[in-house]
Parts: structure tokens; sequence; C-alpha cells
């Protein structure tokens, strides 16, 4: 066989070896019989060896070894172990080593062959394999892309042509010359490409020259980036000159070797007089707080070699003796390597700055629209007030009633006038000693110190007394005041602040459910008066709502419900711009957009009044249609309050029946055709059939 044969007992002892493992161990054949196999097998496979001759018991077993000569030399061996199948040799194995060593070498010439191509392909150079006849062998995709995919042309091809500096043809020809970093440039596709390039000698195991590897590497982009470096560096220097900061830099040494004409102006000294002087000379800083001058600080960024990344203030002292406030940074001026050759100081003046920032911090704690204090300056001036001099310290809470409702009907400016009217007058009746606050959106509080419960009283009446003599417009200003008052050290202000918090919202429970009543009949007021057109279009719809309602066998209060749903449905319009709501003609996209707006106005107006609260959501929705096409919510079907759908039907049929700018109105047949004809999709059919059989029906001057 060519191929190891052993036979083993169950221990291993060898009792039979042919001749070709005896050669494969390097032993003689009789000094192999009474051997154990396991003295031939790497002491590392050992227990692997033990596994599979366990493993061989049931099955044949196979695997990868080294098998170990006389020499201490290893073969990689393939053994294949199988059992005695005689059951008077059942205490044997056969063994057969199959020699993998060419087998090995070929893959790990495979693995280095394929490791020779993956650096090829990876490397950032072209590289080119030629023999001694300047054939290419090899070449990665480099060199394809630099030699437009033909190497040959590398070195005898037209197409690409190799210069020297001196403009002399450079052919690689039959010889042992090694070029390293030779500076060439090339035509490629008539373009000149500059290239830094290696020529090296191909030896083989010998040591025998059999070709040349060449590399080369395109350097256009290094050359242009020099170029650019050149035009950087002259234009970072005029920059330097006229950069609105100003700019020193010193040596090792701390001298300075460069400032620029803002940093003249700062500091007083001309560049020619600042050179060469210290520069905590030149640039003579003090702490802002301890008026201490401060030293050390291009030692500071030389030892550490580290950026000030902080923004640094201080008070610069020119050579004029003025002190401007300024701010800075020091950063080191490293080399290549990071050798430190220097520091660069940049600062500027922040006078204005700061001048800013006492500005904004002013401004930061005043209401924007009332120009009280805000609550920022509440709550610092709260704990600053809280002592024992100052009891008894009353805080007095007020809120603006109806609010929101104002907002919402007659828009943010009317709001803000409304905010501004009630904060003239708090202010005007306190003391000057007082602090007054707009701490939320309708929200005042007033911190009244040395005040107990009766002189908070008389503020607060007087308060009143003057808001009662106050409109904007039609519009009464009501406000809901709560008082809390401290009395000892001993109480918390937080609880004195709840105290009177709860007071306010107790009274402005009682107080502004009238003061909202009044203000929904003025919003309705306010837009008959924008609009007679809606006026007696609401009424007609109020009386088309409770017909409807009584033929639908409502009771009496939803018959009522109705009646008050009709006239009010179109209480939203409030919001919409008088130019919009009395236009003649047709609406134009945008404006259509703004007047659907109206039911969610209306909804925001009513659902704010307990009283009106469900009739807010008949009108929300009493655009919607049967088909879900309507608006704001695109609700479909039953879906719809029915309350809605009657609204729907009625609003409609007084809408056509109506002269518009834009159209004539329609007759009553003509109406109820319409109304026939969008039952099903616009209105709820089975409304619509009531209408028509029995609201129209019974009354016929609708």
């Amino acid at each position: 066989m060519s191929e190891g044969a052993v036979t083993i007992t169950v221990d291993g002892l060898i009792v039979f070896s042919n001749n070709y493992f005896a050669k494969m161990v390097k032993k003689p054949l009789e000094a192999v019989i009474g051997t154990f196999f396991q003295d031939f097998i790497r002491i590392q496979d050992s227990d692997a060896f033990t596994r599979l001759i366990s493993s061989s018991t049931k099955e044949n077993g196979r695997s990868e070894f080294m098998l170990r000569a006389t020499d201490d030399s290893f073969i990689p061996v393939f053994l294949s172990i199988n059992r005695a199948s005689s059951e008077n040799l059942e205490n044997y194995y056969y063994i057969v080593a199959s020699d993998m060593s060419e087998r090995k070498r070929s893959e790990q010439i495979l693995a280095s062959e394929r490791l020779a191509r993956s650096i090829m392909e990876n490397a950032s150079e072209a590289i080119v394999v030629c023999d001694e006849e300047g054939r290419v062998m090899r070449n990665n995709h480099k060199a394809n892309d630099l030699c437009l995919g033909n190497p040959v042309g590398l070195l005898f091809d037209d197409a690409f042509l190799l210069y020297t500096q001196d403009g002399t043809l450079y052919r690689l020809e039959n010889s042992t010359e090694k070029l390293t970093h030779q500076e060439v440039y090339a035509l490629n596709n008539n373009l000149r490409i500059d290239l830094l390039i290696n020529i090296g000698i191909l030896l083989n195991e010998g040591n025998h020259s059999i070709g040349h590897v060449i590399t080369m590497t395109d350097v256009t982009q290094i050359k242009e980036l020099m170029e650019d470096y050149a035009k950087e560096k002259t234009l970072l220097e005029a920059t330097l000159v006229s950069v609105g900061d100003g700019v020193i830099s010193c040596d090792i040494d701390g001298k300075v070797i460069l400032i620029n004409r803002t940093g003249e102006g700062l500091t007083g000294w001309m560049h020619l007089e600042a050179i060469d002087r210290s520069i905590g000379e030149v640039f003579c800083l003090v702490n802002q707080e301890t008026e201490q001058q401060i030293e050390n600080i291009v030692e500071n960024i030389i030892v550490s070699k580290q950026r000030n990344e902080l923004t640094n203030q201080a008070l610069l002292t020119s050579k004029n003796g003025f002190e401007i406030p300024i701010e800075y940074t020091a950063s080191p001026i490293l080399r290549s390597g990071n050798e430190m050759f220097g520091v660069v100081i940049v600062f500027r003046d922040i006078s204005e700055n700061i001048q800013k920032e006492k500005e904004i911090e002013r401004l930061s704690f005043f209401d924007h629209v009332t120009g009280l204090y805000n609550r920022r300056y509440y709550e610092q001036e709260l704990r600053r007030m809280d002592t024992e001099l100052n009891l008894p310290l009353t805080l007095a809470m007020a809120d603006v009633n109806g609010l929101k409702m104002i907002n919402d009907a007659f828009g943010h400016l009317v709001g803000d006038e409304l905010l501004q009217k009630t904060a003239t007058i708090i202010k005007e009746v306190c003391r000057t000693e007082d602090i007054i606050s707009r701490i939320g959106g309708d929200e005042f509080v007033i911190l009244l110190p040395k005040t107990d419960e009766a002189g908070a009283e008389i503020v607060i009446n007087r308060i009143n007394e003057r808001l009662a003599d106050e409109k904007i417009g039609e519009l009464n200003i009501s406000v809901s005041f709560g008082v809390g008052v401290k009395k000892s050290v001993e109480e918390n202000i937080k609880n004195i602040f709840i105290d009177a918090e709860n007071k306010m919202y107790r009274n402005k429970l009682s107080e502004s459910a009238s003061m909202r009543n009044k203000n929904i009949d003025l919003i309705i007021s306010s837009l008959y008066a924008k609009s007679h057109r809606e006026m007696l279009h609401s009424k007609r719809v109020s009386k088309l709502c409770e017909k409807l309602a009584i033929n639908l066998s409502l009771d009496k209060d939803g018959v009522n419900q109705m009646k008050t749903a009709g006239l009010m449905h179109d209480i939203g319009k409030i919001g919409i711009e008088d130019h919009i709501l009395n236009k003649d003609g047709k609406l134009i996209k945008a404006e259509w957009i703004a007047m659907m707006r109206h039911p969610e106005i209306g909804y925001r107006i009513l659902s704010s009044v307990n009283e009106f609260s469900e009739i807010a959501d008949y009108i929300l929705f009493h655009h919607e249609r049967w088909d879900g096409k309507g608006y704001p919510k695109n609700l479909k079907g039953e879906l719809i309050p029915v309350q809605s759908r009657i609204i729907t039907l009625a609003d409609a049929y007084d809408a056509m029946t109506t002269d518009r700018t834009y159209r004539s109105a329609m007759s009553r047949e003509e109406a109820i055709i319409e109304i026939e004809r969008c039952a099903g999709t616009q209105f709820d059919s089975a409304i619509a059939k009531i209408f028509i059989e029995t609201v129209l029906n019974q009354d016929e001057s609708l």
C-alpha cells in the first residue's frame, strides 16, 4: 500500500505494521511492532486520538492528526480507524494513515497565492509584475485604472508613456537596475498625471533575478495640495492681518512674533513695537472678579500642549491704561510629530455683548404682553420677601375671567388688550413696594408685604371698582381674586400660595359663570352687528330646527335645545375676518379654509359655559355629511349626533332658499329636489324625508 497501515489493540499496542508506516515514522519495521501507537501522535493530539478510538467502538472514525517521526519531525496525516468485525478480533483496530504533506503544501501555496492577490488588489498603489523581458505577468486593478485597462502599454505602447523629469523616455529593459521613488509623469488619455514610481528586482528562491515589481503612486493631488497649501498660507497671513478678532502669536519662549490689526487696536501695541516683547507685557489681563493680574497663560499651554477649549473672560489692560472686557482662547502651535513651537491667542472685545446680556437679563424678568414682572422674577422676589421683617405677607391671586373665550371669539389682540388693561389698573392701585407679576396665561399674583387680610381686601376692592368702570370695546372686565396671608415665620409660603389659589378658584366658579353668559350674549350681538344676513339666517335656522325636533318627537328640553342650537350654530363665525364673512361672490380656497374653522371656534366658545357645553358638540359637527365627506372630523352616518344632522339640513335648506351675492335663491320646489338628491350622501335620509313630508307640508311659508 502507498499508505501506512497498522493494527493495534484496545490499549494502542501495535501488533502489525506495513513498511510504508515504518518509513513514515522513520523507524525499522521490527522496531515499530510492540510499540504504542500513541507514541507516534503529537502530545497535544493525544486526547483527541483517545476520543476517536472511543467513538470507533460503534462506527468508523476519521480525523486529521500530526504523526511524529523518530527524529521529532511531524507529518500531517489523515487517520481512518476501523474496529475489527470478527468476534475473535473484537479487541483490535485497523488504522490507515494517509500522508497529507503534499496536499497541505499545495494548500499553503494556494493560500499564499490568495494572500498575494488580496494584498495586490487591496493596495492603494498600482502594482505591475514584469518578467526579465518586460512582459507583464500580473497587475492589480489600480494598474488597470492607471494604464487605461492596458498594463502592457506601461512599457511599450505609445498610448501611455513614462518620462523622467528631464523629459527622456524611460523604458524598463532586461537589466538588474533598481529605482526607488523616482518622480515621473505620465500622459494618460492626454492628461498629465504625476507619479511616484518604485522599481524593485523580483528574485526567485535561488536569489536570482526573474523580473521586476513596479509600484506607482498617483501624486497629482498631492502636488496640487502642495500648491494649494502655498496659496492658503499666503491667504492665511492676509486673513490674520485683517480678521475681526485680535490675534497674537508668540514663540516657545513667550516672545511675540505676530499681532494683527485688531490686536493692535485692542492692546495699543503696534506690530513693530510688540515683536520680541514678552506676551505678558503686550497681552496684560486682569481677573474681573478678583481684580488680580492673570499670569502664566502661555506657560500653561506650553506645559500641557492642550488647547484652552473654554472661552475665558477677562479685562485687557491696554498700553494706554484702558481696561477692555474681552473673551479669549489660547492654543498650541504644533508641527508634524506634535512638536510645539509657539502659542496663538485669539481674543475679542465683548463690551457690547455684556451690555446686551444685561439688557436680556433685565427683560427676562418681565412679561412682554403686560410689562409686569414674570413668574421667574416673582419666585425670586418671593424668596427675598419671605422674611419675618415683611410679616404679615399677603399673596393675592387674580384670574381674568373669560380670557380663553375672548381669545377664541375676538382674537388674541383683544385678549392681550384685556390683560394689559387689567395689569395697568392693578399697578395703579398697588403701592410701589408691592410686587405684581403675571405668572400664567390669565393669572396674576400680588405680593403685599406688611399687609393683613383687611389691608388686602381694601386693595382688591379698589381694583374691582376701577375694573367696573373699564371696558374693552363692549366687553366688561371681570377678575376673580383669592387671598392668603402668612402671619408667622413657621408657616410655609407654599401653603399660603395654595390657600390663595384655592380661594381664587372658588370665587371664580361663582363669578365667572354669569360673566361667560354675558360674553356669549355679547358675542352673538357682535356677530349680528358684523353681518345682518347672519342674524336673519340664524333665526330662520333656529325656527327650522325647532320644527324638525318636534316632528322627530324630541321631548320639550330637546326641542328647546335645538331651537338654541339653531340660533347659535354659526357663533364661531365671530372669529372669521369681516372681509371673508361679508364677501360678495364665492370664496377662494384660502378663504374657504378659514371659513371652515367656524364650527371648531364655536365649539371652543360654547364648551367653556356649562349651560351650552352639550350644544357645543352639536355645533362642532353641524357641517359633517352622512357619507363622511364633511368637516371637521369626517364623521359618517350614525356617528354624527342626530342634533347635528338636524342643524345640517336646516342650515342647508335656508342657504338654498336665500339670495346670495353670487346666485339667486332656489324656489321651494327646487330646494326639495336638491334635498332629495342629496339624501343619503349629505343628509340623513330619514330626517330629510320627515323634513319634506311633514315640516314643509305643515308650513307653506317655509
